[in-house]
């Protein structure tokens, strides 16, 4: 496997009437060459042909955007979003090519996907700062791509979506104390949307 990538970002901060915004806004890919082979073999030397052999080049972009909002002290609420686009393309080498592997295609796939947090914090000494926070969001899973050329097939990207509610506290500049329950639920990604 060979890959590379890159993440470029840029952030502002800005006061207006009072309220601080923190914006951040960027891009980022990821390039992934794989070429998968497998062999029949017996104690690790080979006793016959390739079962498998493969090409595999998947790209993921993405651009995001994020919003920081506090309106007091004691209140933040960020608001944010990704878009993703994945690209991909199969080549089984196998020729004739194999019955009960991936087959050669090419394909892409995208989503979109949102997020809320709030944070609350009722204390903010020189001993105590404590926290309230309610976060909810969507993300996502990428499968082996190769399943969408095979029978059954999968969805490349797969939605998960998270929410979660906490508290965390700070106490004489040494203590982290942090208490949480989440939920996360996504499909299992079999079949094509």
């Amino acid at each position: 496997r060979t890959f590379f990538g890159a993440k470029l970002s840029y952030r502002v901060t800005h006061e207006l009437g009072g309220v601080r915004f923190d914006t951040t806004v960027g891009a980022e890919a990821r390039n992934d060459d794989i070429h998968n082979q497998l062999w029949h073999d017996a104690q690790r030397a080979r006793i016959g042909g390739a079962l498998r052999d493969g090409a595999i080049s998947e790209t993921l972009a993405g651009l995001f955007v994020n919003e920081e909002v506090t309106p007091w002290s004691w209140l933040r609420v960020n608001v944010g979003g990704r878009a993703d686009l994945l690209s991909f393309a199969v080549d089984d080498l196998i020729n004739p090519p194999s019955l009960i592997g991936p087959r050669s295609g090419v394909g892409s796939a995208h989503q979109l996907s949102p997020k809320v947090n709030v944070v609350v914090s009722p204390f903010q000494r020189e001993n105590l700062q404590w926290d309230v926070y309610l976060n909810w969001g969507h993300g996502f899973h990428t499968n082996d791509v190769r399943g969408v050329f095979a029978d059954p097939k999968v969805t490349p990207l797969t939605r998960a979506i998270g929410e979660e509610v906490g508290s965390r506290a700070r106490l004489w500049e040494r203590w982290d104390l942090a208490a949480t329950a989440w939920m996360f639920w996504g499909s299992l990604g079999m079949g094509m949307e």
